[in-house]
Parts: structure tokens; C-alpha cells; sequence
């Protein structure tokens, strides 16, 4: 592949998608702050990554970024379009385009608007092919990425499908040591009494399930925010691809820590009976969910009397000393995790936080070395927290 002629590049772009484009006549031209301008809201489906204006802007025409300290506004940029002023500003609301009024009918402005936006986005479009696209496999090789952290989504929605579980379970007990003096509709409150439990013992499957999914779900992504806090030279992006069993593997070594074996085994045996059976259509692997055909009798499990095992055998696979020793387990591997030392606490401590987890070599320098002591990381979290609130209510 030809080596890219970064000047050249620019030059045509400048000559096509922004051949309109002008730096502002006066060094600084906000127009936004008046009457003189109509105000856009650019569509996020137009322009998704509004930094990409940024980039655009000052990357070919060579512009310069105002990161005045204005309430809700994180950067603005004037230019100029053909005969108009303008300004592109990035606020807490989004992103916004100010095109100078020029005594112009609101049609004329309108379109000078659609216009801006379109050929920003083609130029946009140019640039992350050529350039950004390679770039970014580039840096992502290179450990150059933060990995955006949903611990609290997926860790509650785990948490929801789990209660609901547990409350139907407090609901099966009252429905069982519910009573009834009235010999008369004796057999009526046994049939309501039979169909309340049916559906409780469906409910608790189905709760059940979707629990396990949601669980092992937030483990994996526990597991890679985690690694690079605890582990060195791990590919992360190769990491990220594998399954949950090598994951938990590369994290902690099974072969010579028995309880990480321990653990491994019996959630692995969960995984395998319950969530993936379901997970992946009612089927389990090398075709032990089908029925194979013997001569003279029908249709045979193809586990033979191995089919007590599967989670399709009783008619209710989750019962209420299922659930518990599944939940039981669970508590106790988590338990574990955080007195599986102190680089693995301090490491979901930072992961608990919420903020996002950022792998460069001089991001991790200063985490790990903040893990040292409970203090130390409070204190980052603290900044770090600080700062990300700044950024995201853009109070400057």
C-alpha cells in the first residue's frame, strides 16, 4: 500500500467537500451570543462523534479551538461559509450550528445550514477512511484505548432479575402454607391453589435464567475491565474475543490455586447446565439435546441415563434448592474474589466506581500505583470522579 500524501490530501479536500470554507476575517467571531444568528441542532445520526467536526476543522483548514471557561459549551469554532459567519459549538445539549441572519430571507439560511452540515460530513466521511480508520486499528494494537465501563448497568441488571426470582420464591411459600376451612370450595381453591404455584415455578425458571445470563454477562465484563489492572502483557483486544472458561483461566491460575479451581468447576457446571442450554436455543453440545432412533423402541435421549443431568429433564428445571445453591455459590465466589488478594480488591474497587479504565501504559502507571493503599486510590477515584463530572455537565 502507497504511502498516503498527507498534504495532498488536505488540498483536496479543501478543493472539494470545504472549498467554502474560510478562516473568520476577525481572530475571534461568536456569534452564537447574539441575535444575529439562527441556531441548528445538528442530528446525532448525522454526526455522531462531534469531536470529528473539531478534528476537521483545525486538522485541514487549520483553525483554531476556543475552550473559554463558558458555562455548558466545551469548545467553539468560528468560520466562515461563503458570505455567512459561523460557528460550530459543542454544548451540553449537543451539538450546535450558528449561522450568521445577513438580513437573509430564513429559507436562504436554512439551506446555507443543510449545506455546512452535508460537506462537514463528507469531509468527515474522507477523513476517517483515509486516515482515522488506520489510525485507530493502530493505537488500539498499541494499547492506546480506555474501555468503557458498564459494571453498574449489567451488575444491576443482574441484581433485578434476581430479586424478581427471590420474590417469587417468598410468593411459592405463601401459596403453599396457604389453608382453607371451607370444605365446600375445597377442590375450587385447590385448582387456584395448583394453577398460582404453576405459574410461580414458571416464573422462577424463567427469573432464573435470565439471572444466570445477566450474571455471567457482567463476569465477562468485570473480568476485562479487571485485566489490565491485574495482569501484564495481555492483548486485550484478543482477550476480549475469548470465551468466559479462558478468561477465568488467564486471570487466575487453576492449576496450582485450588479455590480458583474449586470455583471455576462449580460455575462452569452452572453455566453449562442452565444458561448456555438456554442461551444457545435448548441445544447442548455434540448433540446432547437430540433423540437418536433404536430399531423396534422409538426415539432414544442421546445422553442415555446421563439425561438426568440436563436442565430439560424435570418438568420445572429450577427448583428452590437449585436456586439457592446457585445463589450460594455466586456470593461465595464473589466473596472470594475480593480476598483473592489485594491487587484483585483494588482493582474491582476502581472497576466499582464507575469510571471508565484507560490501558495506556502512563494511565495504568498511575492506577496501579494508587492501588497500593485504600487511601491513595480514594484519592484518585475523588480526581478522576471530579473530573469526569466537569466534562460531562461541561462546568467550566
Amino acid at each position: 500500500m502507497p504511502e498516503l500524501d498527507i498534504e495532498l490530501f488536505i488540498k483536496e479536500i479543501k478543493a472539494s467537500s470545504l472549498r467554502n470554507f474560510t478562516a473568520p476575517a476577525e481572530s475571534r467571531s461568536f456569534i452564537q451570543y447574539s441575535e444575529r444568528s439562527i441556531q441548528i441542532n445538528v442530528d446525532s445520526s448525522d454526526i455522531p462523534v462531534p469531536e470529528l467536526v473539531r478534528f476537521v476543522l483545525i486538522f485541514v483548514l487549520k483553525l483554531p479551538t476556543y475552550y473559554d471557561p463558558e458555562e455548558k459549551v466545551r469548545w467553539t469554532i468560528p468560520f466562515n461559509y461563503k458570505e455567512f459567519s459561523c460557528t460550530f459549538a459543542l454544548q451540553k445539549s449537543g451539538l450546535f450550528l450558528y449561522v450568521s441572519r445577513n438580513e437573509q430571507p430564513p429559507a436562504v439560511l436554512d439551506k446555507a445550514a443543510l449545506e455546512i452540515i452535508k460537506k462537514i460530513k463528507s469531509s468527515i466521511n474522507r477523513v476517517e477512511k483515509t486516515l482515522l480508520i488506520p489510525y485507530a486499528q493502530h493505537q488500539i494494537e498499541s494499547g492506546n484505548i480506555t474501555i468503557a465501563n458498564h459494571y453498574l448497568v449489567l451488575r444491576n441488571r443482574y441484581v433485578y432479575f434476581r430479586e424478581k426470582a427471590e420474590n417469587t420464591l417468598r410468593r411459592q411459600s405463601r401459596i403453599k402454607n396457604s389453608q382453607t376451612n371451607d370444605i365446600k370450595d375445597f377442590v375450587k381453591v385447590l385448582n387456584d391453589k395448583l394453577k398460582k404455584m404453576f405459574k410461580a415455578e414458571n416464573e422462577l425458571f424463567y427469573n432464573t435464567i435470565a439471572m444466570l445470563d445477566a450474571y455471567f454477562s457482567f463476569l465477562e465484563h468485570l473480568f476485562v475491565l479487571i485485566m489490565p489492572l491485574c495482569r501484564d502483557n495481555i492483548h486485550l483486544v484478543d482477550f476480549i474475543g475469548k470465551l468466559w472458561a479462558v478468561k477465568y483461566k488467564l486471570l487466575f491460575d487453576i492449576s496450582s490455586n485450588l479455590e480458583a479451581k474449586s470455583f471455576y468447576d462449580k460455575l462452569d457446571s452452572i453455566k453449562e447446565r442452565f444458561r448456555n442450554f438456554y442461551a444457545h436455543g435448548a441445544f447442548g453440545k455434540g448433540g446432547t439435546s437430540l433423540f437418536f432412533h433404536f430399531p423396534n423402541i422409538g426415539a432414544i435421549p442421546a445422553q442415555l441415563s446421563e439425561v438426568k443431568k440436563g436442565p430439560h429433564f424435570d418438568f420445572f428445571p429450577i427448583q428452590k434448592d437449585n436456586f439457592k445453591d446457585i445463589c450460594r455459590t455466586i456470593d461465595d465466589f464473589e466473596k472470594w474474589l475480593k480476598s483473592e488478594g489485594p491487587v484483585f480488591a483494588m482493582a474491582i474497587k476502581f472497576v466499582e466506581s464507575g469510571l471508565d479504565v484507560p490501558c495506556d501504559k502512563q494511565s495504568l502507571k498511575i492506577i496501579r500505583s494508587a492501588m497500593a493503599s485504600d487511601k491513595k486510590l480514594d484519592a484518585l477515584i475523588q480526581r478522576y470522579s471530579y473530573l469526569w463530572e466537569m466534562h460531562t455537565n461541561m462546568d467550566y
